[in-house]
């Protein structure tokens, strides 16, 4: 048997560990996003039939997610970079983060050409007065989130899967190995 250097060996402990860190990252981060997706979607569900409160939740809402679900996109989509350079040679995972990470391309995509542009509509629309315009900008809004809401909850789905994947694949500790052959 060949013995490694102390730097193939920690390369050899640190990569598993970095692998599953980055992967645990896409899979939180997705999932907040979709959660958060989700709650604005039932949100959407709710006030159909109140122009007024559909109105008052997106101008009380719009400014706080702007500021927060694109850089949670964007922590997701880096540590699904991370996981395909850390993760090559792991079977099962490739095409898996590959899609995870077109589904959060294209979610970031309907946000910034579908909704920034109708949010700031929106925004400009005064209070307790349904503008002409509502129901067709309203139906475009919620059926470009219903699309970005799906897509960002097969990304979860599919970061979930790559994680299981790479944590059943993963080697265990001789510690670890000695206490499930007894």
């Amino acid at each position: 048997m060949v013995a490694l250097a102390p730097e193939a060996r920690l390369c050899a402990v640190t990569r598993p560990r970095m692998l599953t860190a980055a992967i645990r990252t896409a899979v939180v981060s997705s999932g907040l996003l979709a959660g958060a997706l989700v709650a604005v979607l039932l949100a959407d569900i709710t006030l159909q039939g109140n122009p007024t409160g559909y109105i008052a939740f997106h101008q009380a809402t719009t400014v706080l997610y702007t500021a927060t679900l694109p850089p949670l996109g964007a922590v997701m989509a880096i540590s699904i970079m991370v996981s395909l350079v850390k993760g090559r040679g792991v079977p099962g995972i490739r095409w898996l983060l590959i899609t995870a990470l077109a589904c959060g391309v294209v979610g970031m995509l309907v946000t910034v050409v579908v909704h920034f542009p109708l949010n700031a509509t929106i925004m400009t629309w005064p209070v307790g007065v349904v503008p002409a315009d509502f129901v067709s900008v309203a139906a475009r809004w919620v059926a470009a989130h219903l699309v970005r809401t799906v897509i960002t909850m097969i990304a979860f789905v599919l970061g979930m899967i790559a994680l299981e994947r790479v944590t059943r694949a993963r080697p265990r500790s001789a510690l670890a190995s000695r206490l499930h052959s007894n």
